[in-house]
């Protein structure tokens, strides 16, 4: 039974939020206030008369992407949030795994997790901090960083993700943002009722993970 049929939402509480998390999202805010006033191309995945699907690029406003697009008439609204469940696949860790194509969300082997009590603090053990786990997640409609704070309580907070307990440097190198990725959107059309479902290039960390894979 699911969450929304019996109207009990998780309640997820996290940690209090790092000292440092303030500040690194300040800097990344005005980082991206300022690639959102210069971005003026929205690259179109797919468009017909009723909707359009944009690749939106990190770091930019979705309120700058909405400017961006050609004869916008994009009217504000909102998400149904219908289950708030996550899917997890495990693609590799340390550099050992095999990539490959998103599978079948109902599939066994995929790891379904709900939080519903407060989110267990993991990330204190270097252990975990100096592991590198990279993982598919199916969130089925979800809420506001659903994902961030599944991967939280799992134990693998997202490179980045102060906030949620993510580390901000990475073998030297600071993390201007969220290794996090919209890999592919799958939905029935509003009007035609057809299933459809579209992809994005993946950004260049991913690949990098990737080319360590073996």
């Amino acid at each position: 039974m699911s969450a929304a049929s019996t109207g009990e939402y998780p309640c997820p509480v996290s940690p209090p939020y790092p000292a440092a998390s303030k500040d690194v999202e300040l800097r990344r805010a005005m980082t991206a206030s300022a690639r959102s006033g210069a971005y003026s191309s929205a690259t179109i995945v797919y468009e017909d008369e009723w909707l359009s699907v944009v690749d939106k690029p990190a770091g930019v406003y979705c309120e700058a992407l909405l400017s961006a697009l050609p004869c916008s008439t994009a009217a504000a609204g909102g998400s149904s949030v219908r289950d708030m469940s996550t899917k997890f696949e495990l693609l590799g860790t340390n550099g050992k795994g095999q990539f490959r194509e998103p599978s079948n969300v109902d599939s066994d082997d995929i790891e379904s997790i709900t939080v519903q009590e407060k989110a267990a603090d993991h990330t204190s053990n270097d252990d975990v901090k100096n592991d590198m786990i990279f993982v598919r997640a199916y969130p089925q409609s979800g809420r506001t960083h659903q994902i961030r704070l599944h991967c939280q309580y799992l134990g693998f907070p997202i490179r980045g993700d102060e906030k949620y307990g993510g580390v901000i440097e990475w073998n030297d190198v600071a993390c201007d943002g969220h290794a996090l990725h919209a890999e592919s959107l799958s939905f029935v059309h509003p009007v035609t009722e057809l299933p459809v479902t579209f992809r994005a290039p993946l950004p260049s960390w991913a690949y990098e993970v990737i080319s360590t894979m073996g």
